[in-house]
């Protein structure tokens, strides 16, 4: 059974790198100049929203990983790896394929799922 200390753990850190992410210290400049965001009414409950899809997807990671027989780092990366290329990589490029969406916005979105993906893995791999 997934701990709670690592799921809230993972979960934070999930949400903190999206938000580092498309900041402007990193993409936010170009990930905003390609999607042309509109104000939000109320940003809170974006970030609510991006919290509980955060936790669901920590929770997911978890119970694969507690599932498997990893438990050591680079298990982990390669568990994160082959979830984040099997599920994240190849469902995202649909937009781009039949919505006409830039390449760029699903390199920059991919990408920190990547980074989110290999993290989770491994954090739950070690920390079981």
């Amino acid at each position: 059974m997934p701990k709670a200390i690592p799921i809230i753990t993972m979960t934070i850190t999930y949400f903190l790198l999206g938000k580092f992410w498309f900041s402007s210290k990193m993409f936010g400049k170009p990930w905003q100049a390609a999607i042309q965001p509109k104000e939000k009414a109320m940003p809170i409950l974006y970030s609510l929203g991006a919290l509980i899809v955060a936790f669901i997807t920590a929770c997911s990671m978890a119970a694969i990983i507690d599932y498997t027989p990893v438990n050591s780092l680079l298990d982990g990366v390669k568990v994160g790896s082959l979830i984040w290329i099997g599920c994240v990589a190849t469902t995202q490029f649909i937009p781009v394929l039949w919505e006409d969406r830039p390449l760029s916005i699903y390199v920059m979105h991919a990408t920190v799922m990547l980074v989110r993906f290999v993290l989770m893995g491994a954090t739950f791999a070690v920390w079981r």
